[in-house]
């Protein structure tokens, strides 16, 4: 083989793995373009779904997996946030936190309920708490004070509701401290607006 055909060969390889290495770099670009754009158009879904348009908000709860079709799960994060607060679920609290879905309307199959169940075999990420506050927070300040005070109401009410279906006599004193101070905690997001 005389030495032209070889830099012949040697540059064929040449622009062969350069090819192959900007084919590969596109198809990156491309995923992360999908990637971005996915994010993009589920945010848009969720903020058209609740009506939230602070695009940090949003991006918090695309973060922290919630869709559109799962926002209507995070009306009960709450709830679920009360009865973790002890460690553990009960199966009042579990039946109370399923009736309040049925309530809502959340329906077995759909995405809300799927992730509700897996919500009540592990306690929501901490990302998932922090999402709903600023979704709250985002909510009230976009809200009339009468929606901001019978959202809260509601939630306090399926709070306690929560704790106080493990335990007590008819109810009474039978939150614990730390679904006292959770349910606090919670609550406080709709003092702020």
């Amino acid at each position: 083989m005389s030495d032209s055909s070889h830099r012949d060969i040697f540059a064929e390889r040449g622009r062969a793995l350069e090819d192959a290495f900007f084919r590969q770099r596109d198809q990156q670009l491309v995923h992360a373009l999908r990637d971005e754009l996915s994010e993009f158009e589920e945010r848009a879904r969720l903020a058209h779904v609740s009506g939230v348009l602070d695009q940090r908000v949003l991006q918090e709860l695309v973060e922290s997996g919630v869709t559109a079709e799962s926002l209507l799960a995070m009306r009960l994060i709450p709830m679920l946030a009360v009865a973790w607060a002890d460690r553990t679920i009960s199966e009042p609290e579990r039946e109370a936190i399923l009736s309040a879905a049925k309530e809502d309307r959340i329906l077995p199959d759909s995405p809300a309920y799927r992730m509700l169940q897996e919500w009540l075999r592990l306690p929501p990420d901490a990302r998932v708490i922090d999402a709903w506050k600023a979704y709250a927070r985002e909510l009230a300040r976009v809200s009339s004070p009468d929606t901001v005070a019978a959202i809260r109401e509601r939630h306090e009410r399926l709070c306690r509701t929560v704790a106080q279906a493990s335990g007590g006599f008819f109810g009474i004193g039978s939150e614990s401290g730390s679904e006292k101070k959770k349910m606090q905690d919670l609550l406080s997001v709709y003092d702020a607006s």
